[in-house]
């Protein structure tokens, strides 16, 4: 029975989603495709100031692709709204209350414009660092 179970998930194309601070710290959520759209789960977690982590090692590539883009732009603003920096390819961005959304937006196209494949290489209280996939 267990063995099946493993074929079933493995197959079900699904993202895992922990939370790792406020009140449901702890909680797993799974997730499938047909959820939605995963940036308006995350802009809320951004509003409630609650940390997160996803696991995508069970998710089809255009699962990834949705949700990892989602991630980075959700940590992008949790990051400027936390007063913390952003670096990326050399650049470091920060942002005020008034110009918030401009920066945000500057990060995502200077990502756009380089052309490259991105991850997040760190998230914590120094920043958010944002690097060049491999692969």
């Amino acid at each position: 029975m267990k063995k099946f179970l493993e074929v079933i998930e493995k197959e079900a194309n699904l993202i895992k989603m922990k939370i790792l601070s406020g009140k449901y710290a702890g909680r797993e959520n799974i997730f499938s495709l047909d959820y939605g759209d995963p940036m308006d789960l995350l802009a809320d977690c951004v509003e409630k100031h609650i940390s997160w982590e996803i696991d995508c090692s069970q998710a089809s590539s255009e699962e990834i692709l949705i949700w990892m883009a989602a991630d980075m732009i959700a940590r992008i603003f949790r990051a400027l709204q936390e007063n913390r920096p952003v670096f990326f390819f050399g650049k470091q961005y920060v942002a005020t209350e008034e110009n918030f959304l401009t920066v945000a937006q500057q990060i995502e196209d200077d990502i756009v414009s380089s052309g490259l494949m991105v991850t997040i290489l760190s998230d914590d209280k120094d920043g958010l660092r944002i690097g060049v996939a491999e692969g």
